[in-house]
C-alpha cells in the first residue's frame, strides 16, 4: 500500500525527532540560520563554501570527535560569510 501523504509523514517524523547528529556540516552556497535557543552540534567539522550566508543566533559546537579529514575545524571559503550574535565553540581551527 502506497502512502498518499509522504511529505506529511516526513514532517511528522522530523517533528518527533529529539536528537539529530551530524559528522560533517557542509554548505555549498546556501542561506543558513541558527535561531535563538537552537543548538547545532557537529562532530566532524563545518565548511561554508561558494557564497554561503551563515547566521548564528543560537549555539554552534564543532568537535574533533571524528575520523573525517577536518575534524573540529570551522572553515569559511569562497566569499562565504558568518554573522550573528550566537556562540561558537570550535575545538580545532577557525579557517577563513
Amino acid at each position: 500500500m502506497r502512502n498518499k501523504y509522504p511529505l506529511l509523514t516526513g514532517i511528522a517524523v522530523l517533528a518527533l525527532a529529539i536528537n539529530v547528529n551530524s559528522q560533517i556540516f557542509y554548505s555549498n552556497g546556501a542561506l543558513i540560520a541558527i535561531k535563538p535557543g537552537a543548538v547545532v552540534w557537529s562532530n566532524g567539522g563545518v565548511t561554508l563554501d561558494n557564497t554561503t550566508n551563515f547566521t548564528n543566533d543560537g549555539s554552534l559546537t564543532v568537535t574533533k570527535n571524528s575520523t573525517f579529514p577536518i575534524p573540529g575545524d570551522f572553515t569559511i571559503n569562497n566569499s562565504s560569510a558568518s554573522q550573528g550574535n550566537g556562540t561558537y565553540q570550535v575545538e580545532q581551527d577557525w579557517i577563513n
